[in-house]
């Protein structure tokens, strides 16, 4: 609100130093175009900042999923061959023909 109100002051000052209306030639004041102007900048920028925010969140939440399913694969490879290595393989050589006909 503070900038708005310092455009007016400045284009207020401006209209008074050069002497002329502060109309232009359609009628609308400078100072209605200098607020318009920053209303819509603040608005673009909160849009973009918006977006950048969402984009690296989404980034943040892909990429947490993605190590997430890598650490589970990881586990589960680990639990497989853990299992095959001290029930399997023992079982095997004791008694093959439960596994061989």
């Amino acid at each position: 609100m503070r900038l708005v109100v310092a455009h007016l002051q400045a284009a207020a000052r401006i209209s008074r130093r050069s002497g002329r209306s502060s109309r232009n030639s359609s009628g609308i004041s400078r100072s209605l175009v200098v607020v318009v102007v920053v209303v819509v900048k603040s608005a673009v920028t909160a849009v973009v900042v918006v977006v950048v925010v969402v984009v690296v969140v989404v980034v943040v939440v892909v990429v947490v999923v993605v190590v997430v399913v890598v650490v589970v694969v990881v586990v589960v490879v680990v639990v497989v061959v853990v299992v095959v290595v001290v029930v399997v393989e023992p079982v095997l050589v004791v008694e093959p023909q439960l596994f061989f006909f």
